[in-house]
């Protein structure tokens, strides 16, 4: 009777600390620091400069570690902006892929795993975009 109560109280205790202490740092997946409001950290892959119809473009992909696809969304918006802001442009394109993903230009061709922005400053030099800039969460 009292080694059943023992293990009954043990069990209750843990699973109190459990609850108490929260799931990840009990099981010790307490993961990286949460991303501030701006996105995340991420490594230059690489930027391209085009000219098409009279219209100057930047594509730039830069690659992030694994996270949530809202990280990625404001990491490649501001990273829109820091380009609005260095250099002119008609329409940046920002793709922000996974730090394991395609590194091949041919390979990131096509829908990207993980972000894409695309950002026009001033709307009446782009005829195809209704709105100045759209997220795309793939």
């Amino acid at each position: 009777m009292f080694l059943i109560a023992g293990v009954l109280v043990l069990s209750g205790a843990s699973g109190a600390y459990a609850v108490y202490s929260g799931k990840e740092s009990f099981l010790g997946m307490a993961g990286p620091e949460k991303p501030s409001v701006s996105g995340l950290a991420c490594t230059t892959i690489e930027t391209l400069k085009m000219r098409r119809n009279g219209q100057r473009w930047i594509r730039k992909y830069v690659s992030t570690d694994s996270a949530i696809g809202v990280d990625r969304v404001r990491t490649a918006l501001r990273i829109a902006g820091l380009l609005a802001k260095e250099e002119r442009a008609d329409l940046y394109h920002v793709v922000v892929l996974d730090a394991a993903g395609p590194s091949d230009r041919a390979a990131r061709r096509g829908a990207a795993i993980g972000a894409e922005v695309l950002l026009r400053p001033e709307p009446a030099k782009l005829s195809g975009m209704s709105t100045p800039f759209v997220a795309l969460l793939q």
